[in-house]
């Protein structure tokens, strides 16, 4: 009896790992965040804004696992930045910027990394100068920061790879606004 049960214990497990061995991506994604182009302004006088700027691109390197080449694919994106707003109070929530983008790869070769780059988007650091502060004490710094990429690569419309860094962006929801 105990055999029996350890064989069909056996099989059960055997059957999950088979059936999580399928779920795995056929395209392993990766993600590099570059810099473009960057300003510095200085603050002036007595209550002027000082205002940096950088231009960033993330370069999304895709790599084909499977044993044959992959036609016909579309690389769908959002990056998920944050706007900080000078002399917004400490407390209240910065909004959540959503930048989308789509790109489409003819061929991914077999274990051929290719690269996509996505859109621009440009973040802010801002500091108010002069020993000036604000009445409701907001923030006398406010700098934007890219919190998260999430990549989609489907084929035929299925998605055959997912990447998403860090992991909780995918709970604010691919089609959210």
């Amino acid at each position: 009896m105990k055999k029996l049960l350890g064989g069909w214990m056996a099989l059960a497990f055997f059957g999950i790992g088979i059936q999580h061995a399928a779920a795995v991506d056929k395209i392993v994604i990766t993600s590099q965040k570059k810099p473009v182009t960057t300003t510095k302004v200085s603050a002036g006088g007595d209550g002027v804004k000082g205002a940096d700027k950088t231009t960033v691109v993330y370069e999304l390197k895709l790599q084909n696992q499977t044993l044959a080449d992959l036609s016909q694919l579309t690389v769908n994106y959002i990056l998920f930045v944050e706007r900080q707003k000078l002399g917004a109070r400490l407390d209240q929530p910065s909004a959540i910027d959503r930048v989308t983008g789509t790109q489409n790869i003819d061929t991914l070769s077999n274990r051929a990394p290719q690269n996509v780059t996505t859109s621009e988007v440009t973040l802010k650091k801002e500091t108010m100068g002069g020993g000036w502060t604000y009445n409701n004490g907001g923030r006398l710094r406010a700098e934007d920061n890219v919190v998260g990429v999430w990549v989609r690569v489907l084929q035929g419309g299925q998605v055959i790879g997912e990447y998403a860094n860090p992991a909780t962006v995918t709970k604010r929801g691919w089609d959210a606004k």
